[in-house]
């Protein structure tokens, strides 16, 4: 502030000094005339000479020394840093430890003990939250879900070639188990009756429940009489529970088949033609070999299903399980063959599903047992076997009542079906 006063000064002293050096304007009054004085001797005029004109002195500029701006007070910039930072440093060995701690922090213009306050907070752990126990959730069980697959329906229909198939499955898989054989009373022309066949119901089916003991099945220790079959009702049984074909079933429900000799049976039924005897290699898959004595099914590819009691496959113990067999059409064989019989016909129809069914719907119908009994039921191969009935049996008397397991699938079994979820 002195010094701007100082400066101050200087400037007016020389405004004054400036301001003095410069002279005031002065009015001059002109000079009078004076007249020449005649005198005697003509003395020539002299004129004066003119005073030299003095220029004034130019006046000095004053000089003007710059100003000086007064430089500003700069303060000291205190650097602070929040308590957590502080604190910080101090674990990091900053500032020290103990007395040395204070006296630097309170010397950088800190708050020693709220510094110091926050670095016990740091290094005390947390309290863990206290947890109350939970009680475990109950587990939620799954929505039940219905079947997705197809069930199947009571309407059974089949082409020709189906009905034709299907007949030879059938046979087929009857010849394949040794649990089925044939019976059929006949001496064979002895009379020791230790020759005799095993015997059952000429006409019996074992899936219709038409086998009964008045055969005399036990005269060779045969207890399962009930899966006898002689060659007629064996072919017969076959379009029943194989092919399907109405007909048939009704016939081998009633103990009876299709009469296999002249004129009778076969000849007289609109579903089959009868080609007479063609050769050999005109035969198609389920043509129906017949002579006066015997009937058999012909499975295609040179193969032959039969149910035969000749006496080496009868009376031999050791070749009783296959007297129900498949084995080759020889020439020989075919040489006994009077007459062949042709299926024409089809299947539509609107009937249950039994035990010994061949179809489809049998394979869907496994299908859906194996899905509720959670796979325990096995491969759907379509045929309606003992296994399949078991299952079945199992099914209606779980989901439909006690006393209801029949093994016949019918409405109300297909309706249990429909609203089972699991």
């Amino acid at each position: 502030m002195e010094k701007l006063i100082e400066l101050l000064e200087q400037l007016i002293a020389l405004l004054i000094k400036y301001f003095s050096a410069v002279p005031l304007e002065q009015t001059e009054e002109p000079a009078p005339t004076v007249e020449p004085v005649p005198s005697e001797s003509k003395e020539p005029t002299v004129e004066p000479e003119p005073e030299p004109t003095v220029e004034p002195e130019p006046t000095p500029e004053p000089v003007v020394e710059p100003t000086v701006e007064p430089e500003p007070i700069i303060e000291p910039v205190v650097e602070t840093k929040t308590i957590d930072e502080l604190a910080q440093e101090v674990l990091d060995g900053k500032w020290g430890s103990g007395d040395k701690r204070k006296a630097n922090l309170e010397a950088a213009g800190y708050d020693y003990y709220a510094v110091q306050a926050k670095v016990n907070e740091i290094l005390t752990p947390a309290p863990e939250p206290s947890v109350e126990p939970t009680q475990p959730e109950e587990p939620v069980a799954p929505t039940p879900v219905a079947y997705t697959g197809a069930l199947p329906t009571l309407t059974l229909v089949k082409s020709n070639e189906e009905v034709i198939n299907d007949t030879c499955k059938w046979a087929a898989w009857i010849a394949g188990d040794n649990r089925f054989h044939y019976g059929y009373t006949n001496k064979h022309g002895s009379s020791d009756s230790s020759k005799w066949s095993p015997n059952a119901h000429h006409n019996g089916c074992y899936f219709c429940g038409t086998n009964t003991t008045s055969g005399g099945c036990s005269k060779k220790g045969i207890t399962d009489y009930e899966r006898s079959y002689c060659c007629n009702p064996f072919v017969g049984a076959a379009w029943a529970h194989g092919g399907c074909v109405p007909k048939a079933l009704s016939l081998c429900r009633d103990g009876s088949s299709w009469d296999y000799h002249k004129g009778k049976g076969y000849d007289n039924s609109s579903l089959f033609t009868n080609l007479g005897k063609p050769a050999k290699s005109k035969l198609k898959k389920g043509d129906v070999c017949c002579n006066d004595s015997h009937v058999f099914l012909y499975l295609g590819n040179g193969k032959l299903a039969e149910a035969s009691g000749g006496d080496d496959n009868v009376r031999n113990s050791n070749k009783w399980n296959n007297s129900i067999r498949v084995t080759d059409l020889t020439d020989s064989k075919y040489k006994g063959v009077k007459r062949v019989h042709r299926f024409n016909g089809s299947v539509n129809t609107e009937t249950y599903i039994r035990h010994g069914e061949i179809s489809n719907r049998v394979a869907q119908w496994q299908a859906f047992l194996d899905w509720w009994f959670d796979g325990q039921v096995g491969s759907a191969d379509g045929i309606y076997g003992d296994n399949t009935l078991a299952w079945t049996k199992k099914f209606q008397e779980e989901q439909i009542g006690p006393g209801e397991g029949d093994g016949i699938i019918g409405n109300k079994t297909l309706e249990a079906a429909k609203n089972c979820k699991k």
